[in-house]
């Protein structure tokens, strides 16, 4: 499985190009994980059979709050990209967010295809590419706003009353570091334009070095001057925050918020209650959320299993039952869109090619 493939399926029309090297990798890395995980289970086969009983001693109305969690869940991200994009129907940015789910779910590299396809997708729903790369900007920046509040969040409470453990010192020093200092910066790129203007020139400056190694880079540049573009940009990102910033915020905070109650309502499914401490596997959750958004692998997958696990045998689960209730949660939050995002995505392709091809063309690297 490589990066190119998934996209020339679902992006026929699309101009694809990856080098040999990049493909290998990807292929390799995709191999590797796949053969890791199932000489784990093997490994850890009665483990795993213990997980399993537990997994089926859910309850009907556990299942019940479980889904509608996820179904939560799935209507906050569509919010998001609703908010970000404007006159487009709330419907097919909920098929979009699938389709963008599933893909980055589905390999290693697979956010570049996500965001080909949610971009394409959006295209040719009438969007100009200004508009989608604002955004783009939008969707990707709010939520790690949000990681971050929930991660610190726990931290800051005992920050201020003294009694802070050095995780908590890093975890909420940290969270204000990654919160005020980007916060403060895309506020001034934004409102000032005098700011704009600057870093638009330095981009520039950058890009045409870039450009004299990479004839492509120079000739694009020539043709679309990045100081006019950032000053496009900015008006245009200032007026879709003005209107619909505090639902692009507030979806995004409350979709995290709503992963962390979707876990501990897993644990509670699976019989983990009692002497569980539920705001410790929040807290717990947001800081495996953070670690693992620095991780290139699709979804955090391996290191979201580690600290999850590790994490909820620390307040007070058995081990049997962690790994029972993140299997339920993964099961939701990573498999299931792969299937439900490639129907979405295939559908698309179908009415796609049912109107006529399409005039964007979409340019992975």
């Amino acid at each position: 499985m490589s990066l190119a493939v998934p996209a020339e399926l679902l992006l026929p029309d699309a101009r694809v190009r990856t080098r040999r090297l990049p493909r290998r990798w990807m292929s390799w890395a995709t191999g590797l994980f796949l053969l890791a995980s199932a000489v784990g289970v093997f490994l850890h086969r009665s483990l795993m059979a213990d997980a399993i009983r537990d997994a089926k001693s859910v309850a009907a109305r556990s299942w019940v709050l479980i889904v509608g969690l996820v179904l939560c869940h799935r209507l906050l991200l569509a919010s998001q990209q609703w908010a970000a994009v404007p006159n487009v129907q709330f419907s097919r940015m909920a098929l979009a967010t699938e389709a963008n789910l599933g893909a980055s779910n589905a390999v290693v590299g697979g956010s570049a295809i996500g965001t080909a396809l949610r971009v394409a997708m959006w295209r040719s729903w009438g969007v100009d590419p200004l508009g989608a790369a604002v955004a783009l900007f939008l969707t990707a920046l709010c939520p790690s706003f949000a990681m971050w509040t929930i991660a610190g969040a726990h931290a800051w409470p005992d920050l201020v009353s003294g009694r802070a453990d050095r995780v908590d010192l890093l975890v909420g020093v940290g969270a204000i570091g990654f919160l005020v200092v980007p916060a403060v910066f895309w506020a001034m790129a934004l409102t000032r334009p005098a700011v704009a203007a600057w870093i638009g020139g330095g981009a520039q400056r950058v890009i045409e070095r870039v450009g004299r190694r990479i004839p492509a880079v120079g000739r694009a540049v020539a043709h679309h001057p990045v100081p006019a573009m950032s000053e496009d940009f900015r008006s245009r990102a200032l007026a879709v925050c003005r209107r619909r910033g505090a639902l692009i915020l507030g979806s995004a905070i409350a979709s995290q918020a709503v992963l962390a109650a979707l876990l501990v309502a897993c644990l509670h499914g699976v019989g983990a209650t009692g002497s569980l401490d539920g705001w410790g596997v929040v807290r717990a959750f947001a800081l495996v959320r953070v670690v693992s958004s620095f991780v290139p692998i699709p979804g955090g997958i391996g290191v979201m299993e580690l600290g999850i696990v590790g994490a909820l045998t620390s307040a007070g689960a058995t081990r049997p039952q962690a790994i029972a209730a993140l299997a339920i949660y993964r099961g939701f939050t990573f498999f299931l869109p792969i299937v439900t995002g490639a129907c979405g995505a295939l559908l698309w392709r179908r009415r796609q090619v049912v109107r006529g091809p399409l005039h964007s063309r979409s340019l992975i690297r």
